[in-house]
């Protein structure tokens, strides 16, 4: 059954949510010198937020298994291979196209291996608890009544809250990395595999691989 809150309820949720999305995309993000503790702690109350908030919500649903484990971190390689791809390729002829990517990556940079990996260990699960879970679902039993059409309109979100940090190629890159994420989620069932896609994805891209010229 769809999990139903009052108007009260939901400004309680929806609020605090607001402010901690404000201040780490708006204000954390617009400051690379504050990039990786600031979103780790701001995404870890998100998170944790969203798991409260979200209790009696059951689609896309939260198991922790090997199969999806192996699944997620197979994606995330993919992920990353293709992103390795499209900078290598349309990157170079147009560069703007990727100077979102490009932005976070002088920003990860500037702090210490274990630092950006407990980071990401934060920032992965945050975003994906409260963009293509609780989010997701409250669209669908606001009235989308489908799962696309809420993916849809979470990943529209989810691209405009980046436009806050001033890049608009950014926010571009989130559309696009959003609707894979929130994909993988819908398709397997399971938001662990798109948490674990994100983490694999953002390892790579950030700490031990990243591309070529950083």
């Amino acid at each position: 059954m769809p999990f139903r809150v009052g108007p009260i309820r939901e400004a309680w949720v929806w609020g605090p949510a607001g402010v901690l999305i404000g201040l780490a995309y708006g204000v954390i993000m617009r400051h690379g010198e504050w990039f990786w503790p600031g979103m780790a702690l701001l995404m870890a109350v998100l998170g944790a937020w969203s798991w409260v908030a979200g209790r009696g919500h059951h689609h896309p649903g939260l198991r922790v298994t090997g199969r999806d484990s192996l699944l997620g971190a197979l994606l995330g390689v993919a992920l990353y291979g293709g992103a390795w791809l499209a900078n290598a390729t349309v990157g170079s002829f147009f560069p703007a196209l990727t100077s979102g990517l490009a932005v976070v990556l002088q920003w990860a940079g500037a702090y210490p291996v274990w630092l950006q990996v407990g980071a990401i260990a934060l920032i992965a699960p945050g975003e994906e608890l409260f963009w293509r879970r609780l989010l997701l679902d409250r669209l669908y039993h606001w009235g989308l009544r489908s799962w696309w059409k809420a993916l849809a309109a979470s990943t529209l979100l989810y691209g405009a809250v980046h436009l806050l940090t001033g890049s608009p190629w950014l926010a571009l890159a989130a559309l696009g990395f959003g609707f894979i994420w929130g994909a993988i989620a819908l398709w397997t069932r399971n938001s662990w595999t798109a948490i674990v896609c994100h983490l694999v994805y953002d390892l790579l891209m950030f700490v031990w691989l990243k591309l070529p010229g950083y």
